[in-house]
């Protein structure tokens, strides 16, 4: 082997070792680890860094937003409140709305009565000839002075006391022959309200004027109201809304004529509605009142006061509406006059034995207790209507009043003066009524309607008794006017000339 062989042989030996020591691995080194975790930790700084500038920007740019919309209200509200202001100028220069509501209703009647007999006694109560005749003129003026405070004024204008007959005399015949001894010698009396007027000026006649109601009313919330003054007696179909372009027939029904339930009350009441459904209505009435007098509007003559309850539920569906509703009435009547007193001794000087000559007292010449119920039903179905109304009248008297003596004539008795009984009244009626589907005229609505009305004021007068049948047309060109023509048979006892047929025609309006 020659020299340079030998050489890299010996250096390849050298070098084989150090080939080895660099393949091994190295140590980790610490120091080389914790900075490679502090580079990762600034990288993700550096992140959360650039989110962070990247959420101020957004924050920024949605102040600024906000404070441009801020701006935009502002400017807005300040335009509004200056229009406000123009508006309220303008409103306090104008005159405030007025808040009195006048309305009302009138009639004009014509009436043809036929009698059984020439000499029926019913020519004394119904005109024998056919007559035009006006009824009722109302007049009504309410103020709703808050949403919930009101005022109600109703007013009856009247021709009345006019044409009012004060006596009657009665002529007696005897075996078809007038007797004069037996004749009323007193005069034939009729009022006359015809007075000449002032100078350069017609003769009129005047009339009257009834206060039907007045009444103030709050009713804070639908469930409670408080009515004060004189109101209508909530009983029935007709008394409360008893204007004639509402009413069904040409007369009210017997049980209103004879005043079976007092019409109107002077005192408090009590009144509200609940909806337990949609279509379910149920309202109630507590009433309190001076009741029944001779004066009671102004007077009660009595401690007693009448109360009574009114309780009605209405039912609505689609096609049909049904309203029941009743009235329970106890109270007493009571008259009499006051008086006062002197009082002397034997030689006229004044008796101060009970510390004043003078005196009064109060002298009782009528009394009686009455209870009342009274029920009504109204029934709507696709047009064809149903009124019915039944009370019940219980007259006890504490005090007996004289029977007139034209119930003396008739009930056949003597004159010499027989006290008027406790007694009972009752009175039913029933109407049915159908508007024509179809109009003849449009918008003319058509009704023919037919009843029956029963009354018994007195049951103790046998003989006291009416029954009338009705039948009729309402035409109706629109809901402020309604034409009227209507059939009527009265029954009464023969005794009262028994059978009356009448024919009426009227047209009412509302206003």
């Amino acid at each position: 082997m020659n020299h340079r062989l030998r050489l890299s042989v010996w250096m390849l030996g050298l070098l084989l070792p150090v080939a080895a020591w660099a393949q091994e691995p190295a140590a980790p080194d610490p120091a080389a680890e914790r900075m490679d975790a502090l580079e990762q930790q600034l990288a993700a700084q550096n992140r959360r860094i650039e989110e962070l500038e990247q959420e101020k920007a957004a924050a920024h740019e949605r102040d600024r937003a906000r404070t441009e919309e801020d701006a935009r209200i502002a400017t807005e509200l300040a335009a509004t409140k200056a229009a406000l202001d123009d508006v309220a100028l303008v409103a306090a220069r104008e005159p405030e709305p007025d808040r009195l509501s006048i309305y009302g209703f009138f009639d004009t009647t014509f009436y043809k009565a036929w009698y059984r007999s020439d000499r029926s006694v019913l020519i004394t109560q119904n005109p024998p000839y056919s007559t035009f005749m006006m009824n009722n003129v109302n007049i009504y003026l309410k103020s709703q002075m808050t949403p919930t405070i009101s005022a109600l004024v109703e007013m009856g204008l009247s021709f009345a006391p006019l044409g009012y007959e004060k006596n009657l005399p009665i002529d007696a015949y005897v075996d078809g022959e007038l007797n004069p001894d037996l004749v009323d010698a007193s005069a034939y009396d009729r009022v006359d309200t015809t007075v000449p007027g002032g100078i350069a000026s017609q003769t009129v006649r005047y009339g009257s004027v009834s206060i039907v109601r007045a009444h103030l009313d709050w009713v804070p919330r639908d469930w409670l109201g408080f009515r004060v003054g004189r109101w209508l007696t909530p009983y029935g179909i007709w008394n409360e809304e008893h204007a004639p372009t509402v009413l069904m027939g040409v007369y009210y029904p017997n049980l209103m004529n004879w005043d079976l339930v007092p019409a109107s009350q002077m005192g408090a009441q009590i009144f509200g509605a609940i909806f337990p459904a949609d279509m379910l209505q149920l309202k109630y009435a507590v009433t309190l009142s001076n009741g029944r007098g001779p004066m009671d509007t102004v007077m009660d003559f009595d401690e007693n006061k009448a109360v009574g309850l009114r309780l009605q539920a209405i039912a609505t569906f689609d096609k049909w509406k049904l309203t029941v509703g009743g009235y329970g009435y106890y109270g007493k009547y009571t008259d009499g006059y006051r008086t006062a007193e002197a009082y002397l001794n034997a030689d006229l000087s004044r008796d101060m034995s009970n510390g004043s000559p003078i005196g009064g007292r109060v002298v009782f010449d009528e009394k009686y207790k009455e209870g009342i119920v009274a029920a009504d039903l109204k029934l709507d179905i696709a047009g064809v209507q149903l009124f019915g109304e039944y009370v019940y009248r219980r007259v006890d008297y504490l005090r007996h009043p004289l029977m007139f003596s034209d119930y003396e004539f008739v009930q056949n008795g003597d004159f010499t003066g027989r006290l008027v009984p406790s007694h009972l009244s009752r009175s039913v009626y029933g109407i049915a009524a159908w508007t024509l589907p179809f109009q003849i005229l449009d918008p003319v609505k058509v009704t023919p309607y037919a009843g029956f009305d029963w009354v018994t004021p007195i049951d103790s007068y046998e003989w006291f008794e009416q029954k009338t049948i009705r039948f009729g047309l309402n035409v109706q060109p629109s809901p402020f006017v309604v034409a009227k023509l209507e059939g009527i048979i009265d029954l009464f006892d023969e005794r009262l000339g028994g059978r009356m047929n009448g024919l009426a025609a009227q047209v009412a309006v509302s206003f």
